[in-house]
């Protein structure tokens, strides 16, 4: 298959192909507020596709000002490092 990405600053879209299995992935991801149902029309008419499957997934900057943002950040950050140290064996010595 073939696989595409367009970016632009903070939004992107990619697209990965596996022509043997009929199948497209297609991820459209907007740091803007834009017309998802519009979207899919244009996607289903592009590639001719008469069944999809669709996740639809809210995402952007959920803070109020920029501290807010840094302090979730970091407890984001500070959490993922949690779980990987879990998940590392321990030197039994």
């Amino acid at each position: 298959g073939v696989s595409g990405f367009v970016i632009i600053a903070e939004s992107h879209i990619s697209i990965h192909t596996f022509p043997d299995r009929q199948y497209v992935n297609i991820d459209i991801f907007s740091c803007k507020d834009f017309d998802a149902t519009s979207s899919l029309s244009i996607v289903k008419r592009t590639f001719s596709l008469p069944e999809v499957k669709v996740w639809t997934l809210e995402r952007g900057i959920d803070y109020a000002t920029p501290r807010e943002g840094y302090n979730g950040m970091v407890r984001e950050r500070v959490h993922i490092g949690s779980e990987a140290s879990a998940q590392t064996p321990r030197d039994s010595h």
